[in-house]
């Protein structure tokens, strides 16, 4: 094979794997914010349920102290049966009397729906945080292992930049000029394959010559339909 088809298949192979690792390491900062917001959403969530408990417990608190002044009431206006001396009089304690019996009943039934409310909101908080601390770790795993790839992709991409320089430089100037013109022309794609007649990049069926030429790889032939680099591999 011609060597400096040989050269710009390596450059091409270089240059699709350089563009791979740019994607990637590119990809990273989207996953990290990705993860982030996760664990935002998981810290909301647990803010959330925290906030409706402690609603629920102040709620709670305040109909227990209107329960308790109920019942000082119901207490009072029963001790004062006991000193009336007509019956209108007795008739309006009486009446103060279910007032605030029906005052404690509502009360009470409040407190008990509360407090079942407040039993499944304790448990809405464990699972809450319990679903944080989880989100926390995964978040902690995937940002390192995140991290590290970083690392090692920027490590593979400076040298397949050093490796590129070396290859670059052991190809012919006109050759090389011809690759890189292709290259910024066509998407970063300079050199293919040719298989079964075709290219097979833009899948146009090559002239039987030029594909009986190329099988011999040494000469530097374009496609004639995207004037990419054609070579022939057994």
């Amino acid at each position: 094979m011609l060597s400096d088809l040989e050269h710009l298949i390596r450059l091409q192979q270089i240059d699709t794997a350089t563009e791979q690792l740019r994607q990637r390491i590119e990809a990273i900062p989207s996953q990290l914010a990705s993860l982030r917001d996760a664990l935002e959403k998981s810290q909301a969530t647990l803010v959330t349920v925290q906030n409706t408990l402690a609603d629920n417990t102040r709620v709670r608190t305040d109909v227990e102290n209107d329960l308790a002044a109920a019942q000082g009431q119901l207490s009072k206006f029963k001790d004062q049966t006991l000193l009336v001396k007509t019956n209108p009089e007795l008739w309006a304690i009486q009446k103060e009397i279910a007032t605030f019996e029906d005052k404690v009943r509502h009360a009470e039934d409040q407190i008990l729906r509360l407090m079942l409310a407040a039993d499944e909101l304790t448990s809405n908080v464990r699972e809450a945080e319990a679903a944080l601390r989880a989100e926390e770790a995964r978040t902690k795993k995937e940002a390192a292992a995140c991290e590290s790839e970083n690392v090692k992709l920027q490590a593979e991409l400076q040298q397949n930049t050093d490796t590129r320089s070396t290859v670059a430089s052991t190809t012919d100037s006109r050759a090389l000029a011809l690759f890189e013109h292709i290259s910024n022309q066509r998407q970063g794609i300079a050199v293919v394959e040719a298989r079964e007649g075709l290219c097979s990049y833009c899948n146009v069926r090559l002239r039987p010559q030029v594909f009986n030429d190329l099988r011999l790889n040494n000469a530097l032939i374009q496609c004639d339909s995207c004037q990419r680099i054609l070579y022939f591999q057994e």
